[in-house]
């Protein structure tokens, strides 16, 4: 059950990350890091705490965007998430330049291990083509995948659309999450 942490905390002089840490059996922490964007700078900021509840331990899956990512993670989880079967992850160069020509990365850690990937290509004010939504098998299904298409939404702004093409294992998830379906997509190859 995902609730806000607001409700949850105490006065503002507690350090926030501390009392997550201490208090919270599982959360979501994002972490925006705009590295993509030129006009934007380089800062680290905390902008969101979901706070999950019922699961034992703490967990914690850091949210940040930019695509200066090691390449080597990136082909690993794509590997790990079935998309390499996909996508030319045997071609180190391609994969490089998908990554580098990507200009909305947002991307989802535990600890130092990447663990999924939303890349896309974006105007920023009218679509926002999200051409990768990569999650590791062994994180699906804790809504890491959803959060890196809301995050995605978010970052590309309010007035565009986010637009994909779907995997054929993945076709039933898409309305899951909010997409509705559209009939006419062309591909020229």
């Amino acid at each position: 059950m995902l609730q806000s942490a607001s409700r949850y905390l105490p006065e503002a002089s507690c350090n926030l990350l501390d009392w997550i840490n201490t208090r919270t059996p599982v959360m979501l922490r994002l972490i925006s890091w705009r590295h993509a964007l030129p006009a934007r700078q380089n800062v680290k900021q905390v902008t969101n705490v979901t706070v999950l509840k019922g699961t034992a331990g703490l967990h914690v899956i850091e949210y940040r965007t930019g695509n200066k990512l090691d390449l080597d993670q990136v082909i690993e989880l794509y590997r790990a998430s079935t998309l390499g079967e996909r996508r030319p992850v045997d071609e180190r160069e391609r994969m490089g330049e998908m990554l580098r020509n990507a200009n909305l990365v947002v991307t989802a850690w535990d600890g130092d291990l990447l663990v999924g990937i939303s890349r896309s290509v974006s105007d920023f004010a009218y679509c926002t083509y999200l051409s990768d939504l990569a999650v590791r098998l062994s994180h699906q299904r804790r809504g890491i995948g959803r959060e890196l298409v809301r995050l995605t939404k978010v970052e590309s702004g309010p007035k565009t659309a986010v637009i994909l093409l779907s995997a054929p294992k993945a076709v039933d998830y898409y309305p899951h999450i909010g997409f509705t379906y559209h009939p006419s997509a062309w591909v020229l190859r």
